[in-house]
């Protein structure tokens, strides 16, 4: 399991890291019950988190990646994407919610381009073009639907072409 880096235990992640983390994936809990219990976790909101996280911790942010890496993608030829629910047998052809913006057969969309910007730095070749490979492919199928994932891809693709 991972945590804050040695000499930079800031209160804040490491509060943040025991209330939202799921200690077992190293993945985020969309959200707390009444009971202040946490609910389950998703490719969208530890995407998101993951990729904001580089502002402030850039070791844990890489953590969070390996988790998303190792517990939600799904290979498929040349196509990389990240699964929404880590536990879902069955999934629509298309889900929509107002977290996750739009789930093509259980694939996040929001959740695959967050993840292709924590690729851009900590990514293999192979997970960088299968992810982007996802990303081009939605954003050509799904042109009419917007969504915050797809404008922050067009933002970090535009990013990583200029360096």
């Amino acid at each position: 399991m991972w945590g804050p880096t040695t000499g930079s235990k800031d209160s804040i992640i490491t509060a943040f890291i025991e209330s939202s983390v799921d200690p077992k994936t190293g993945l985020i809990y969309l959200y707390k019950n009444r009971n202040n219990e946490p609910t389950f976790t998703t490719g969208s909101s530890s995407a998101v988190t993951m990729f904001f996280m580089k502002s402030v911790d850039k070791e844990v942010s890489k953590a969070m990646y390996h988790s998303i890496i190792r517990h939600l993608t799904r290979k498929n030829g040349a196509f990389l994407a990240v699964r929404e629910y880590e536990n879902q047998e069955s999934t629509p052809l298309l889900d929509i919610n107002a977290n996750s913006g739009p789930i093509i057969m259980g694939l996040g969309t929001t959740a695959t381009g967050f993840t292709l910007g924590g690729a851009l730095d900590y990514g293999t070749i192979g997970v960088k073009k299968g992810l982007l490979n996802s990303v081009k492919a939605t954003t050509q199928i799904m042109p009419i639907i917007p969504q915050i994932g797809q404008n922050v891809m067009c933002v970090i693709l535009k990013n990583s072409f200029l360096k």
